[in-house]
């Protein structure tokens, strides 16, 4: 479940991703994030829920539109926090 979540951060910063391709995969990622509801085990929300993390809160942080005051640090410092969470 982490990595499924952990694979779209890596989406929306285009890390590790081809030029030509990093538009696309950051729209699909942002469309799998905007996806509301319960309909797949590995729906955004299912997912959070999983990893016991607060979704909607999530949900804004990752598609907080980009401004100058916002680090570009900060898709890492919750890829960071997101691989962090302790699931039993």
């Amino acid at each position: 479940m982490r990595a499924v979540l952990a694979d779209a951060i890596t989406c929306l910063s285009g890390q590790g991703i081809k030029p030509s391709h990093r538009a696309r995969v950051a729209m699909q990622a942002r469309a799998w994030i905007m996806r509301r509801g319960y309909e797949s085990v590995f729906s955004f929300d299912s997912i959070c829920d999983a990893l016991e993390l607060d979704g909607e809160r999530l949900r804004r942080v990752l598609l907080a539109p980009k401004t100058a005051k916002s680090p570009p640090r900060q898709l890492g410092a919750v890829m960071s926090f997101a691989l962090s969470v302790n699931v039993a």
